[in-house]
């Protein structure tokens, strides 16, 4: 055996190893940063940011490359991520401008890898549709499956445009669409266990050591994250992505769908599986004619009554409503200044966006807050 210094041959490869696995582990986390700055994070602070390494059961905060890349050293470069997402005041909304897609491969059959394969080639394929050709993502081999790390710069939150928010689906939007593109541009083939967040969204960073593979006795080599496909160098913008973000609208007008349906049937039990889904004292108020409190009943008793209760169609309430105030006209003269047909639209739009919205309650609600309205109704039933 050779030695050289007092040290034999197989130290100095060993050493000379390891010097080459940390340049290349710095080489994939410049890599992944890059994809950060791309994404507009350059406008913040790239650090604090959450870490995960094979030594630590959690993800851990680091305050510069240089300590993530001595964290990554300490682990033996095994396991290494980064979140997708820096570290921000809680409350505070962030775009989601990172998107990672998850294939993995089943081992038990044996034409897994084929298997994974066609699920990447449909995927990337599907990306490039979905951003007529914009987008051209980082895709990683991890050693059991591919990781796709698609890069958007939209700007701003979802949460801020109007036509997403006004569905009143989620009060999170933008982890809603990090989850739809997920599953939508890969055919439902991403991990399904694998649900992210702008806490979870955690980047294998390339070149890196999968510990998964190594305990299989799989070789250094082929535990190595590799680069399958580089990235374009660009994040793509709202207007590219228009086609993916207009089946991200059409997925959260399904929920919104679903969560009505659930809504009229947890109705339909509080008041009754009856057909007409009446309630007794509302229909009583109908029938009577009132001085005042006209504008308060059209908002918060009929308004929600007639389209979640009843479920009228909006010309159909209006045209109840109007005929009710019409009769209320005749024996006092309604507030000019008051735009009832406006306000009743808008109400009705309300209701119709959030189904869980029904009129006021009799007997607690009402009877505190408008007791003389409470006493008229009460004396007529």
């Amino acid at each position: 055996m050779l030695f050289f210094e007092g040290r034999c041959k197989w130290d100095l490869i060993s050493d000379q190893q390891e010097k080459a696995r940390k340049l290349k582990v710095i080489e994939g986390t410049y890599l992944i940063l890059n994809l950060f700055e791309k994404a507009g994070q350059e406008r913040q602070k790239l650090f604090p940011r959450k870490i995960m390494t094979a030594k630590y059961n959690g993800q851990i905060t680091v305050n510069s490359k240089e300590e993530m890349l001595q964290k990554f050293e300490e682990a033996d470069f095994i396991d290494c991520r980064i979140n997708a997402y820096p570290v921000v005041p809680a409350g505070t909304l962030q775009a989601p401008n990172i998107i990672m897609i998850d294939l993995d491969m089943d081992r038990s059959l044996n034409t897994g890898w084929r298997l994974v394969k066609k699920d990447l080639h449909k995927t990337l394929q599907k990306v490039e549709e979905y951003s007529d050709g914009a987008i051209v993502p980082l895709v990683i081999w991890t050693g059991n499956g591919y990781h796709v790390y698609i890069v958007l710069n939209l700007g701003e939150p979802l949460e801020y445009i109007a036509e997403y928010s006004n569905l009143n689906v989620t009060k999170e939007i933008s982890k809603e669409f990090m989850r739809f593109a997920k599953s939508y541009l890969s055919d439902n083939k991403a991990d399904s266990k694998n649900n992210p967040s702008f806490e979870s969204c955690l980047l294998r960073v390339p070149y890196t050591l999968n510990s998964k593979c190594l305990y299989t006795k799989m070789s250094e080599e082929e535990s190595e994250l590799k680069v399958i496909q580089n990235w374009n160098n660009h994040a793509a913008n709202i207007n590219e992505i228009a086609l993916l973000l207009s089946g991200f609208y059409t997925h959260l007008v399904n929920l919104k769908n679903e969560s009505d349906k659930n809504a009229t049937k947890g109705i339909k039990r509080k008041f009754g599986s009856n057909t007409s889904n009446s309630i007794s004292w509302i229909e009583t108020l109908l029938q009577i004619t009132l001085l005042d409190h006209r504008k308060y009943v059209v908002s918060l008793i009929l308004v929600p009554y007639l389209i979640n209760i009843k479920q009228l169609s909006d010309e159909a309430a209006i045209a109840k409503i109007k005929e009710w105030l019409s009769r209320c006209d005749k024996e006092k003269k309604l507030d000019s200044t008051y735009d009832f047909d406006y306000r009743t639209k808008y109400c009705i739009n309300k209701c119709k966006i959030n189904r869980n919205l029904k009129p006021i309650r009799f007997e607690d609600k009402l009877q505190k807050s408008n007791p003389e309205l409470y006493r008229i109704i009460k004396s007529k039933l």
